[in-house]
């Protein structure tokens, strides 16, 4: 352990992976614009939001995968954020069957949640999208079974799985809760076939 000071400041990066056994034909990572309104010594240990766009070749089809981790503690970044996803989900939708996951930062809308004065509606606006379609049904959003945060208790249900109806079927969802704490977040599983 080092108490000098040039070992425990400086830019923090944050990191995504996809691990996949299909072969991945292209992968981009997308920095989110940040939260703006931060001092000085908090945007030095900014975790940095992404988008990481991968095309993958499933069953001789190219399939956009896009795996996010939105704004956790600002609702106006998240907001925007949002909207850069939606744009994404929108823009390969045309052309690919596209999954659309991650962790969203962003409480589940149910009629609770929208009475709360500080709720946003970044998945309400993804709901909107033609063709988009979240693996867990909306009638079940907020139930016990399909929270994800924080593994140990969950209490909220932050973490999504949509996919293009038009070109994908869902065939079985499910949070996984056999993990436990591998992460601090529950993973959420969706069984698909094409159309």
């Amino acid at each position: 352990y080092s108490w000098d000071l040039r070992h425990h400041f400086g830019q923090v990066y944050s990191g995504q992976a996809i691990h996949s056994r299909f072969q991945m034909l292209s992968h981009e990572r997308l920095v989110l614009e940040p939260n703006t309104h931060l001092p000085f010594y908090q945007k030095a240990f900014y975790t940095q939001r992404l988008a990481q766009v991968a095309r993958l070749k499933i069953q001789n089809k190219e399939v956009v995968v896009i795996n996010v981790h939105l704004e956790a503690f600002d609702a106006p970044t998240r907001i925007r954020q949002g909207k850069v996803i939606k744009e994404l989900f929108e823009r390969y939708a045309k052309y690919y069957p596209v999954i659309l996951l991650g962790d969203f930062n962003s409480n589940a809308p149910t009629p609770a949640n929208r009475q709360n004065s500080d709720y946003e509606a970044v998945i309400d606006d993804l709901l909107k999208v033609s063709q988009l379609k979240s693996a867990i049904q909306p009638e079940n959003f907020g139930k016990q079974e399909y929270l994800t945060f924080s593994s140990q208790t969950p209490e909220k249900q932050i973490d999504y799985i949509f996919y293009s109806a038009d070109k994908i079927e869902c065939i079985e969802s499910r949070v996984i809760k056999e993990v436990k704490t591998a992460s601090d977040h529950l993973p959420v599983m969706m069984k698909f076939k094409f159309k």
